[in-house]
C-alpha cells in the first residue's frame, strides 16, 4: 500500500489547528502520517496548542523559523516520508474518505499527477465548488483546483515545490507546473474538503489589485510558453469571467436601490402613521400597500407576474386588517 503523508502548514492559527489535526488523523487509510509544520508562530495561544498535542505514533511536529506558507509547505514536503502527499492548511478540514479515494485514482493512473474533489466553503461564506475537471486551458483563466489535493511525491519534486514569491497563489502555480510536465489532475466528484473562509487570511491579499497584478505577471512568465500556445482561449476565458462580474455588480446596484426604496417608502409610512394617531392608521396603510402595488406592477413585463403581484398584495392586506381585528377584540376583553 502507497504510503500517504498530510501535510498540515501552521502559523498562529492554534484556534483552528485541532480540527483540522483531527481530520487528518481520522482518515479511513491506514498508511497515513500527519506532519504539522509550525512556521514560526508567535500566537501565544497558539504556541500553547502546540506544545500540549498529545503524542501519537502518526503525528510529527516540526518547528521552523517564519518563512511564510509556500516555504513551510516545502519544508513539510521534503521531510515527509509518503510516497503521495496532502497539504492541508491549518484552519481547514478533510473527510474521512478523503485521502483514501484519492489515493486510489493515483494509485490506478500513473499518468495523474494530483486528485482533487468537489468542496464546501464554510465560517465568513458559505458556499459549494464542484469543478468537472482541471483541464486546459480552462486551469490557466481559474484556478478551481482545491488547495488540499492529493499529489504524487515526485511532482513536487519535478516542478520545483511551491514558489515562495507566489504567496496566496503558490498552489495554482504548482497545478500548472505538473500538469505542464504532461500529468493530468483528476477530480472526485463528492464534496470531501471543506475550506474555510475567516478574516484576514491569505486569500485577502489576492483581492489587492496591484499585488495580484504582480504575482499574475510573475505566473505568466514562469509558464510563459503554456500561456502563448492558449493566449486566445485565456483571453476568452476572462472576458467571460468580467462579464459575469459585470453583470453580478448591476444586479447588487439593483438590490441596493430596490432596498434603498423600500427603507424611503416604509420611513413615509411610519411619519404619515405618527401624523394621523391610531385611528386613521389602517387608510394610510392600505393607501401606501396599494402604491406599492401600483408601482410593482407597472414594473411586471406580463399579466401573470402583475396577477402575483396583486394577489402577495391582497394577501398582505387580508393579513393586516386580521391582525388589527384581532387587537381590537382583544382590547375589549
Amino acid at each position: 500500500m502507497t504510503s500517504v503523508s498530510v501535510v498540515i502548514t501552521c502559523y498562529n492559527l492554534g484556534a483552528y489547528l485541532e480540527e483540522a489535526l483531527h481530520s487528518a488523523l481520522a482518515q479511513t487509510y491506514p498508511e497515513v502520517e500527519v506532519l504539522v509544520v509550525d512556521d514560526g508562530s508567535t500566537d501565544p495561544a497558539t504556541v500553547a496548542v502546540l506544545d500540549r498535542l498529545p503524542a501519537h505514533p502518526r503525528l510529527r511536529v516540526l518547528r521552523t523559523p517564519n518563512q511564510g506558507v509556500a516555504r513551510a509547505r516545502n519544508y513539510g514536503f521534503a521531510q515527509a516520508r509518503g510516497e503521495y502527499i496532502l497539504p492541508l492548511d491549518a484552519d481547514d478540514r478533510i473527510h474521512p474518505e478523503y485521502v483514501a479515494r484519492a489515493a486510489a485514482v493515483l494509485d490506478a493512473c500513473p499518468e495523474v499527477g494530483f486528485v482533487g474533489c468537489h468542496y464546501r466553503l464554510f465560517g465568513e461564506r458559505q458556499g459549494e465548488y464542484r469543478p468537472q475537471g482541471y483541464h486546459l486551458p480552462d486551469l490557466l483563466v481559474e484556478n478551481v483546483v482545491p488547495i488540499a489535493s492529493l499529489l504524487r511525491r515526485r511532482c513536487w519534486q519535478e516542478t520545483g515545490g511551491y514558489c515562495p514569491e507566489l504567496n496566496s497563489i503558490e498552489d495554482w502555480d504548482l497545478w500548472i507546473g505538473i500538469v505542464e510536465r504532461g500529468y493530468r489532475g483528476a477530480v472526485l466528484p463528492e464534496i470531501l474538503f471543506e475550506y474555510r473562509v475567516r478574516p484576514n487570511s491569505n486569500l485577502s491579499l489576492v483581492r489587492d489589485p496591484d499585488v495580484y497584478q504582480r504575482r499574475m505577471a510573475l505566473l505568466y512568465e514562469r509558464h510563459r510558453a503554456l500561456f502563448d500556445r492558449h493566449v486566445y482561449e485565456v483571453l476568452r476565458g476572462k472576458d467571460r469571467q468580467y462579464a459575469i462580474l459585470h453583470q453580478h455588480m448591476q444586479w447588487l446596484e439593483q438590490q441596493v436601490f430596490n432596498w434603498e426604496r423600500v427603507a424611503r417608502e416604509q420611513q413615509q409610512a411610519l411619519e404619515a402613521l405618527s401624523r394621523r394617531g391610531a385611528v386613521g392608521r389602517w387608510p394610510v396603510w392600505r393607501e401606501r400597500q396599494l402604491a406599492r402595488w401600483r408601482r410593482i406592477a407597472a414594473e411586471q413585463p406580463t399579466w401573470v407576474g402583475r396577477a402575483q403581484v396583486v394577489l402577495r398584495s391582497l394577501q398582505r392586506i387580508a393579513r393586516e386588517r386580521a391582525r388589527l381585528a384581532v387587537r381590537r377584540l382583544m382590547s375589549r376583553l
